[in-house]
């Protein structure tokens, strides 16, 4: 369903070495039923200490390509320095080689890792970089950078705050879906639609405080 999406509407779908749909929950009512789910907004909004919905669902198509270096996401990052939830589910299996999500833990802050920044004189601050920046960082971090493979329905809530990535896809390929959890004090739409560009439709508020 996404690659049939996708192929017809690529002027609607973000390219940056995967294929990035934001709004991905118009596509079927199976991805609006995760975007909606109950569950995981009261995971959220418990983790985050205020409410918590979520704005829009991307969908996100990684193939390998011969001769490039391709993941999801792009380069290392966290998202912002504040904590943010999110959840992710694989629609495929997914393995080191198909470009698993991949987490530092305790990453947040720099404290866990002194050791490791002065030796390698890491950029702890920064919110991106490059592989040559990182690599030795994470050379020392040992089972603290934790990889996680799962099969096709896997769900993974995390912190994007803290350091992540999904690993270089070396074969085959991967598809996930992931929300995007805000408070409402945080969505600006006119900011978020620029931001996150271009979406199968205009983002809209959503309904906090709404009980059906």
């Amino acid at each position: 369903m996404l690659d049939a999406w996708i192929d017809a509407h690529g002027d609607r779908v973000q390219h940056k070495g995967n294929d990035r749909v934001f709004g991905a929950e118009h596509l079927s009512p199976a991805i609006a039923a995760f975007k909606h789910d109950a569950a995981l907004e009261d995971i959220a909004s418990a983790y985050m200490g205020s409410e918590q919905k979520a704005l829009f669902t991307l969908g996100i198509r990684l193939r390998a390509a011969q001769g490039k270096k391709t993941r999801s996401g792009g380069r290392w990052h966290r998202d912002r320095r504040g904590r943010q939830f999110k959840s992710l589910v694989y629609l495929t299996d997914c393995v080191r080689r198909n470009g698993a999500f991949c987490i530092v833990r305790r990453s947040a802050s720099p404290e866990p890792f002194n050791d490791a920044i002065a030796a390698t004189g890491f950029s702890f601050p920064d919110v991106r970089w490059d592989d040559d920046e990182i690599e030795p960082f994470l050379a020392q971090l040992g089972d603290e950078v934790v990889p996680i493979e799962g099969e096709a329905g896997t769900l993974v809530m995390f912190d994007s705050s803290l350091i992540h990535s999904g690993l270089p896809i070396r074969a085959g390929h991967r598809y996930a879906l992931t929300n995007y959890y805000y408070a409402a004090d945080e969505i600006d739409l006119v900011r978020m639609a620029e931001k996150f560009s271009p979406s199968v439709r205009p983002f809209e508020m959503p309904r906090f405080g709404y009980t059906a």
